[in-house]
């Protein structure tokens, strides 16, 4: 999606708006494991898959900063001409006023960083973007802040939740569903 260094590392620190977007390294291991292993959601994974960048396969990992430090990490897999993105969020802090600033942090971020992370895919032909998940509060705030639409439910019991990017977007009355194929990266 960005700029290349040598072979396969990509020379990928981007700031903007308050946030850092940069590509995961081997330094971010013990953060994105102690995140990993806190998420009900991702009890199947280890850290090191937020840490994967093969750019060749058209897999890249980042994780987004802002001046409170890491708010979320994410990874791109592109599959063609549509990119799953998986996301990984700090874990859930114990007394409710850090949980709202926690969930505000991380819904400020992705309101900032998605669109950038869009006008990337679809400059490199990607037509949409999904997830897949099983919160329904991750759902409506992409449906509703995100513009992303809820498409099927799969064989793991997550919903894909998909956009359509470029010019396909606008035939599609700015953003309508599209199908995308059940594929995922092996957690």
């Amino acid at each position: 999606m960005f700029e290349r260094g040598d072979g396969d590392n990509p020379v990928s620190t981007f700031t903007f708006h308050g946030y850092t977007v940069r590509s995961t390294r081997r330094e971010d291991y013990v953060l994105a494991e102690h995140w990993t292993r806190a998420d009900r959601d991702h009890t199947k994974t280890r850290g090191y898959f937020w840490l994967i960048q093969e750019a060749a396969a058209g897999i890249e990992s980042f994780l987004v900063e802002d001046r409170e430090g890491v708010t979320l990490f994410f990874k791109i897999v592109q599959f063609g001409e549509q990119a799953e993105i998986h996301l990984l969020f700090s874990p859930l802090p114990a007394t409710p006023a850090e949980r709202a600033d926690r969930n505000c942090r991380t819904m400020n971020a992705m309101i900032q960083i998605f669109p950038w992370v869009e006008k990337a895919l679809a400059l490199r032909g990607t037509k949409a973007v999904f997830f897949k998940s099983k919160s329904a509060p991750l759902i409506r705030f992409a449906e509703k802040r995100l513009d992303f639409k809820l498409d099927a439910l799969d064989e793991r019991n997550e919903w894909k939740v998909v956009k359509q990017l470029g010019a396909g977007a606008a035939r599609a009355g700015g953003g309508g569903a599209m199908r995308v194929p059940n594929r995922s990266v092996v957690e």
